[in-house]
């Protein structure tokens, strides 16, 4: 049995949700801006700006990106055996030489 606790962010810039009917700072601003100059297929009233990002932590959002869970691990010795691998790689190096 593992416990897994939701992934933090240290300065709460984690975005974990996206809020459909929040209103911007600039939404005021953009609408005023599209109704000087509006495009035939939606008018000027119809035009809203909503919707934006839930940062962790903020006005009363969840610290973590997803719940704290216990999670059952289910795997035999024949799984574990059948699905770790050994990894084997190489690197390579360019050299470049100028001829001045």
């Amino acid at each position: 049995m593992e416990f897994e606790q939701g992934a933090t962010e240290r300065y709460n810039r984690l975005i974990i949700d996206l809020d459909k009917n929040a209103t911007l700072p600039i939404s005021a601003l953009a609408e005023a801006a599209y109704a000087k100059n509006p495009i035939p297929e939606l008018s000027a009233s119809q035009f809203k700006v909503l919707g934006g990002a839930v940062y962790a932590s903020a006005s009363g959002a969840p610290s973590r990106a997803w719940a704290s869970q216990f999670l059952w691990l289910r795997a035999s010795a024949s799984d574990i055996k059948s699905t770790v691998r050994p990894l084997f790689g190489e690197a390579m190096g360019s050299t470049t030489t100028r001829s001045t």
